[in-house]
């Protein structure tokens, strides 16, 4: 909405791990640390700059302007509008407080509805789940579809949509 681009990149090792904006005259470093990546509780409402990031899979406005940031476990916020001078992170949904969810899979895409406060995500062994703190964590049963390889998620009214890349295939599925 501010026609600028933000994207996370990380070293080899996984470490020095940032999240960048980007416009059509520079690039700026928004949030994270040179260093072992991570989650630290010790960064929550702390600068957003010198913050510890940790497998950031999808990096996505929300509807004031600020970053939402899809990590390993948790949606974490870059208050970039409403902190400009120096924005803070801070934790807006934990997955270790979602019941039945799924701690031994490997997220691999995440998709957040703010208006409900659901997550949508996908992991390695291409299924796919819903949750919120309030239902808790729930597996998509797709019966008579057979799911495999790289899934892609994406949110539009009253659907979620899922993408299996090697399949060339989109599905739509009622939230």
């Amino acid at each position: 909405s501010n026609d600028k681009v933000y994207f996370f990149a990380e070293n080899r090792d996984g470490e020095d791990a940032f999240i960048f904006e980007s416009d059509t005259s520079k690039i700026d470093i928004v949030a994270g640390s040179v260093g072992p990546g991570g989650y630290s509780d010790t960064d929550e409402n702390q600068a957003a700059l010198g913050a510890g990031l940790e497998t950031v899979f999808q990096v996505t406005e929300d509807a004031s302007g600020d970053l939402l940031i899809f990590e390993n476990q948790r949606i974490r916020k870059i208050s970039l509008t409403t902190e400009a001078l120096e924005p803070k992170i801070s934790t807006v949904l934990d997955f270790s407080h979602i019941a039945n969810f799924p701690v031994s899979k490997t997220i691999r895409d995440m998709v957040y509805d703010a208006s409900t406060s659901t997550v949508y995500f996908s992991c390695s062994d291409a299924t796919v789940y819903k949750a919120s703190l309030v239902a808790g964590a729930s597996q998509y049963d797709f019966s008579g579809t057979s799911l495999s390889g790289t899934i892609r998620l994406a949110l539009i009214p009253d659907h979620l949509l899922v993408l299996q890349t090697e399949r060339d295939r989109i599905l739509a599925v009622e939230r």
